[in-house]
C-alpha cells in the first residue's frame, strides 16, 4: 500500500506543476482511499476537500460518485449512519447518469455499503431490500470475472436470513455462494464458511459451527488475510465461551487470537505511521523548494513587522489595558499548556484501549469526570464492563473496532450496543454516540 501512495503522490505533485485537473483529482481519490484504508478519516477528509477545489470535479460524475462513495465509507466508519446513507444514496443517484457498466458497479457498490451498515444496526428488513437490489444488478454481471462480487452477496443475504431465523432460505444462499467457489475454484471461502459456522451455531450443532469456524480460520491463514484471520479467532473466541466443556480450546484460541491481534495493530500501526511519514516529508519538501523565492519577500516583511510593533508598543500608555492583555496571555497560555497535556493523555487513552489495558477506565474518568458522573446519576449500580464498553462507545470508536480490541464478535457488540437502547430508554432514531457524548458537560 505504502507504495502505491508514493506513486499516487508522485503523480499528483506533476498533476500540480502540470496544471493537470484529472490528476489533482486522481492523485487526491487513491491517497484518501489509502487513508481510510489505515483508518485515518480526518487526513482522507482533507485530501478529498481538495478534489472539491479541481474544475473537473463538477463535470465528471464518475468522480463526483467516488467522491461520495469515500466520504460515505468515513462516515460509516465513524458510526455516523445517517451521514453516511445520505452520501451512498447521493452515489445512486449520480450513478443513473454514467455509461452502463459504471452505473452497474458504482450502483451495486453504494447497496452493498448501505446493506452493511443496516445489518451493523440490526434492521435487517431495510438490509435485504439493498441485498435484494444488489442481486438484480448481478444478473448484469459476468460469473467468472465479478465471483467476488457474486458469492459474497450470497453470503450476505444468507446471513441475514439467519439472523431473521429463515433457516432454509439462509442455507439455500449459503450453498449458491459456496458452490460457485467451488465451481471457479476459488480459494477465498472463509467470508462463506464463517456463515456455515453461524448457521450452524442458530442450529445447535455445536460440532459443525466449530469445524467450520476452524475451516474458515485456516483458510484466512492459508491466504495470508491478518484482518481475516483475527476475525475468525475473534469468532471463534466469542462461540467457544459459552461451552464450559471447550473451556482448553476456549483459552487456546484465545491466546493465540490475543497473539494475531497484537501483530496486525502492530503492523497496521507502522504503515500507518510509514504513509502519513512519507506524506508530510513530501510537503516538507515541497515547502523548502520554495523557501529561495520568498526568503526576500519574507525578510522584508520581517523589517516591516518590526517596524509596526515598536510603533504600536508606543502608542500603548494606557497600564492598565497593558495589564489586562498580560493577563489574558497568561490565561491563553496555561490553557494552551492544559490542552497540550490533555492531547498526551488522549494519545495515551488511544494506546490503552487498543491494548485492551484494564488502566485504560483509570484514565478516561481523568479525562471526562463529567460523562462518568452522568452515567452512574442514572445507573448507580453500573458494572466497571459496561462502564468501558460505553466509554467506547462515547470515543467514537466503530462496532469493528471494539470488537477487535476486546476480542468478541461484530455481533456480540452489536447485540450489546441493543440492550444498552433498552437499558437506557435510547430512541432507535437517536444515535448511540451522539447520545453518549451528550453525557459529558463539555461536550
Amino acid at each position: 500500500m505504502l507504495s502505491s501512495v508514493k506513486m499516487a503522490q508522485e503523480a499528483l505533485n506533476q498533476a500540480t506543476e502540470c496544471k493537470s485537473s484529472l490528476g489533482v483529482t486522481k492523485g487526491n481519490i487513491y491517497i484518501a482511499k489509502a487513508l481510510i484504508e489505515v483508518g485515518k478519516f480526518n487526513d482522507a477528509f482533507s485530501y478529498l476537500k481538495e478534489i472539491e477545489k479541481e474544475s473537473l470535479f463538477k463535470k465528471d460524475k464518475i468522480i463526483q460518485s467516488e467522491y461520495h462513495r469515500l466520504r460515505g465509507l468515513i462516515f460509516s466508519q465513524t458510526n455516523l449512519y445517517d451521514k453516511a446513507r445520505e452520501e451512498f444514496r447521493k452515489q445512486i443517484k449520480l450513478s443513473e447518469k454514467l455509461d452502463e457498466q459504471s452505473k452497474r458497479l458504482s450502483s451495486f457498490w453504494a447497496h452493498q455499503n448501505l446493506a452493511q451498515i443496516f445489518i451493523e444496526q440490526m434492521e435487517y428488513d431495510s438490509a435485504m431490500v439493498h441485498l435484494k437490489i444488489q442481486e438484480k444488478i448481478l444478473e448484469e454481471f459476468d460469473e467468472k470475472a465479478d465471483l467476488y462480487n457474486f458469492t459474497t452477496t450470497y453470503a450476505q443475504i444468507g446471513e441475514v436470513y439467519i439472523f431473521q431465523n429463515e433457516l432454509t432460505k439462509g442455507e439455500e444462499y449459503l450453498k449458491k455462494s459456496l458452490d460457485l467457489l467451488n465451481k471457479n475454484k476459488s480459494n477465498y471461502l472463509f467470508f462463506t464458511l464463517k456463515r456455515y459456522g453461524d448457521l450452524n451455531a442458530r442450529k445447535g450443532n455445536e460440532g459443525l459451527a466449530i469445524k467450520y469456524y476452524e475451516d474458515a480460520l485456516q483458510n484466512a491463514k492459508d491466504l495470508g488475510y491478518d484482518n481475516a484471520e483475527r476475525e475468525q479467532y475473534s469468532v471463534l473466541v466469542d462461540y467457544l465461551k459459552n461451552f464450559p466443556s471447550k473451556q482448553n480450546l476456549y483459552t487456546k484460541y484465545y491466546n493465540e487470537s490475543k497473539k494475531v491481534s497484537k501483530k496486525v495493530d502492530n503492523e497496521r500501526q507502522q504503515l500507518t505511521s510509514n504513509i502519513i511519514s512519507y506524506l508530510n516529508n513530501t510537503e516538507i519538501s515541497k515547502s523548502k523548494d520554495k523557501i529561495d523565492y520568498y526568503r526576500t519577500i519574507i525578510i522584508s516583511l520581517s523589517i516591516l513587522i518590526v517596524i509596526a510593533a515598536i510603533a504600536v508598543f508606543l502608542k500603548i500608555k494606557n497600564q492598565k489595558k497593558k495589564t489586562t492583555q498580560y493577563l489574558s496571555q497568561l490565561k491563553d497560555d496555561r490553557e494552551e499548556l492544559i490542552s497540550t497535556l490533555n492531547e498526551n493523555k488522549f494519545e495515551q487513552l488511544i494506546q490503552l484501549v487498543r491494548a485492551n489495558s484494564p488502566e485504560f477506565l483509570i484514565l478516561f474518568k481523568e479525562l471526562y469526570p463529567d460523562f462518568i458522573s452522568n452515567l452512574k446519576k442514572l445507573n448507580p449500580n453500573i458494572k466497571v464492563s459496561e462502564l468501558s464498553f460505553c466509554a467506547m462507545i462515547f470515543l467514537n470508536y466503530s462496532t469493528k473496532d471494539i470488537a477487535e480490541y476486546t476480542f468478541v464478535s461484530i455481533r456480540a457488540v452489536q447485540i450489546r450496543k441493543n440492550r444498552l437502547r433498552k437499558k437506557y430508554n435510547i430512541p432507535s432514531e437517536v444515535d448511540l454516540n451522539v447520545w453518549m457524548r451528550s453525557l459529558d458537560t463539555k461536550e
